[in-house]
């Protein structure tokens, strides 16, 4: 119980960290994830995550985001076909304005390791590119004005108005901070 209210205070933002690991009995924390999710919400989000990511980019779809995972989606963003969403803690996931995400993007919030779940926020700022097929992991943070080449593994904070590409992700170059 205990951990569920860490859990709670962490997607709350009662925690100013940018994530929290939580120890499990188990061996492996992958066979618990029913003890931080009710299992029901689980099935209910997994079952929409497939129906919303073949829908085409629109502001229904990202206003369906918004509804049923509590993420919190800026204007005029696109989120291409395919682009899937952490079904675990979907609320932690936060994208500012002017941002398109390309075709298979997947962004997660949570990580197992071991004994261990890895909770993180992550948070891009506006005017953001995804290139196809890339992936950003938990606690990422990504500042304005930034690009992730196509099929990145971002594990690190992107600084405002840089370029990465290769996984894992590193910097290829840096934008005009500028840059609409």
């Amino acid at each position: 119980m205990q951990k569920m209210r860490e859990i709670k205070k962490f997607i709350q933002g009662k925690e100013r960290k940018e994530t929290i690991t939580i120890k499990c009995k188990q061996a492996n924390a992958g066979c618990a994830w029913y003890k931080f999710r009710n299992p029901f919400l689980m099935m209910f989000r997994g079952i929409l995550n497939e129906v919303f990511k073949k829908l085409p980019p629109s502001r229904f779809k990202n206003s369906l985001y918004r509804i049923f995972f509590g993420m919190q989606i800026g204007k005029d963003v696109c989120l291409s076909p395919d682009v899937h969403f952490d079904p675990l803690f979907p609320e932690l996931i936060t994208i500012g304005d002017n941002a398109l995400l390309g075709w298979g993007v997947k962004i997660v919030t949570h990580d197992i390791v071991g004994k261990n779940l890895i909770l993180g926020k992550v948070s891009i700022e506006n005017n953001f590119l995804a290139g196809g097929f890339s992936s950003i992991h938990p606690g990422v943070h990504i500042g304005k004005n930034c690009i992730v080449g196509k099929g990145a593994l971002v594990i690190k904070d992107v600084p405002e108005g840089d370029i990465v590409g290769g996984v894992p992700a590193k910097s290829i170059q840096a934008r005009i901070k500028n840059a609409n």
